[in-house]
C-alpha cells in the first residue's frame, strides 16, 4: 500500500487522535461519495520531536514506521480470532 508522513506542530497537551479520526472520517467520505464499494484499511504510526531531542528525521520517522506496523499487527490478530 501507500504511505505517506505527515507532520504537524502541536501543542504538549494536544492529542494527535483527533487529527487521526479527521483523516479517517475524510478518506472514507470522499471513496463514499465516489461510490467506491472496496473496502479500505487505514493505519497510522505516530512519533514525535520535542526541541532539543538528539533523533534525526530518518530516526522520528523508523518509530512511526514501527508504531505503524504494530498498529497492522494488532488489527490482524483481531480479524484472525474474530473471522475464526
Amino acid at each position: 500500500g501507500d504511505e505517506f508522513v505527515i507532520i504537524k506542530v502541536m501543542n504538549i497537551n494536544e492529542s494527535v487522535l483527533p487529527l487521526l479520526d479527521k483523516l479517517k472520517k475524510q478518506v472514507y467520505e470522499k471513496c463514499r461519495s465516489r461510490g467506491l464499494e472496496y473496502k479500505i484499511e487505514l493505519s497510522f504510526g505516530c512519533s514525535e520531536y520535542s526541541v532539543g531531542c538528539v533523533s534525526g528525521i530518518s530516526e522520528i520517522i523508523q518509530r512511526a514506521d514501527l508504531d505503524m506496523y504494530m498498529e497492522k499487527q494488532n488489527k490482524a490478530k483481531e480479524f484472525s480470532v474474530s473471522g475464526a
